[in-house]
C-alpha cells in the first residue's frame, strides 16, 4: 500500500499529467477549429515591413527550441491600412535558431504576400490559414500524458502500486517504453512523409526562380560531460534563399532540399554546396501545385531524409529493449 505521503505525491503527479493532457486536447482543438476558420477568410495583398529571427539573450546551444520570430505587414481593407503579426492563427511555439531563419526567409522585407483577413474583424489576419507542421506532436504528446494520468488516478485510487500480475511488473514501468514507441512512430510518421515529397516533388510543376542569397551560417552545440564542464562546438551549414513566382505571385523560400540540413565541422565544405550556385542565377523551382508556397530546388536530393528514421529505430529499440528487461527485473 501507498503512504499517505506517497498517496498525496502520487495524486499531485496525476493531476500534472491530467493538466498537461488538457491543454495538449485543447491545443488541438483550437488548432483544428482556427485554421478550419481561417481557410475561407477573404485574402488582399500585403506588404511585409519588418522580419527578424528573435533570439533570446540566453541562448547555449543552436538545437535548443527557444527562437521566434518579430514580423509584421501591412494591409488594406476597405480602404483602411491595418498592421498584423501572425503568421499562423493558432500561436506560434518556439522553435530552433534553424527552423526561425528557414520561416522568416520566406516573409522578406518588402515582399508582397496574400493576407487572409477576419471580414467581421478585418485587424485580425494570418498570412498561413493551413495548419502548423508539428500537429502530430501534439497528439503523441497527448497519448503520452493520457497513459501518464491513467496509471497514477488508477494508483490513487487502488491506494498502491498496480502490477500487470502478482509479483509482476508495476504498471508504471511501461511508461517509459510508450513513451519511446510515440517517439519512434513520430519519426515513422516524418520519414513516411519525406519519402512521399521526394517521390511526388520531382512530378511538380516547375517555376522560374532567381537565387537571392548564399551564405554559410555558423552554428553553436553546447554539451555538458559528467563533471558539469560545458563544451561549445561550432559547425557550419549552408544557407541557400530563391524566390520564385507562380501566377503572377512572387514567392520566397531557403527550403532547397528534403530532409535535415547537414552540419559540417569545417567551413569550406558547407562553402562547396553554395559552389553549385550564385546569387542572381536563374534555377528551375518546383512548387506544389495545391500549395505554391511550399517548394524545392533539389527535389532528388535524399540527403539527411533518413534522419527521422533513425530516431525511429533508436527509440523504438529502446523500447523494445525496456519491455524486454523489465520483467525479468522483476521475476
Amino acid at each position: 500500500m501507498l503512504s499517505p505521503t506517497a498517496l498525496i505525491w502520487n495524486w499531485v503527479a496525476a493531476g500534472f499529467a491530467i493538466f498537461l493532457a488538457v491543454n495538449f486536447a485543447y491545443a488541438i482543438w483550437k488548432e483544428r477549429s482556427s485554421t478550419s476558420s481561417s481557410l475561407h477568410w477573404p485574402v488582399v495583398k500585403g506588404e511585409i515591413v519588418a522580419c527578424e529571427v528573435k533570439v533570446p539573450v540566453v541562448h547555449s546551444s543552436d538545437d535548443e527550441p527557444d527562437c521566434g520570430i518579430a514580423l509584421s505587414y501591412r494591409y488594406r481593407v476597405d480602404g483602411k491600412e491595418h498592421k498584423g503579426s501572425r503568421i499562423h492563427a493558432s500561436r506560434e511555439a518556439s522553435m530552433t535558431r534553424q527552423a526561425a531563419e528557414e520561416l522568416a526567409a520566406r516573409y522578406p522585407v518588402g515582399a508582397t504576400v496574400d493576407v487572409h483577413y477576419r471580414a467581421d474583424r478585418p485587424q485580425m489576419a494570418v498570412l498561413e490559414p493551413k495548419g502548423v507542421s508539428y500537429f502530430g506532436s501534439l497528439v503523441v504528446f497527448l497519448a503520452v500524458a493520457l497513459c501518464v494520468a491513467t496509471v497514477l488516478v488508477a494508483h490513487g485510487i487502488a491506494g498502491k502500486v498496480l502490477y500487470l500480475r502478482e509479483g509482476g511488473v508495476p504498471l508504471w514501468a511501461f511508461l517509459l517504453p510508450l513513451a519511446c514507441f510515440a517517439v519512434a512512430a513520430l519519426g515513422v510518421y516524418e520519414h513516411v512523409r519525406l519519402r512521399r515529397l521526394l517521390h511526388e516533388s520531382v512530378a511538380w510543376p516547375v517555376a522560374n526562380g532567381r537565387i537571392s542569397a548564399l551564405d554559410v551560417v555558423e552554428e553553436q552545440e553546447t554539451s555538458r560531460d559528467d563533471n558539469g564542464r560545458e563544451t561549445t562546438s561550432i559547425y557550419y551549414r549552408p544557407d541557400i534563399r530563391f524566390s520564385y513566382a507562380v501566377g503572377g505571385r512572387e514567392l520566397h523560400s531557403s527550403q532547397w532540399k528534403w530532409g535535415a540540413t547537414a552540419l559540417y565541422g569545417d567551413e569550406e565544405r558547407a562553402a562547396k554546396i553554395l559552389a553549385r550556385y550564385a546569387v542572381g542565377m536563374a534555377v528551375p523551382v518546383h512548387y506544389d501545385p495545391q500549395d505554391p508556397s511550399n517548394a524545392v530546388l533539389e527535389p532528388a536530393n535524399r540527403q539527411g531524409t533518413s534522419v527521422p528514421l533513425i530516431f525511429a529505430i533508436v527509440f523504438g529499440g529502446g523500447g523494445v529493449l525496456m519491455s524486454w528487461v523489465f520483467p525479468l527485473l522483476h521475476q
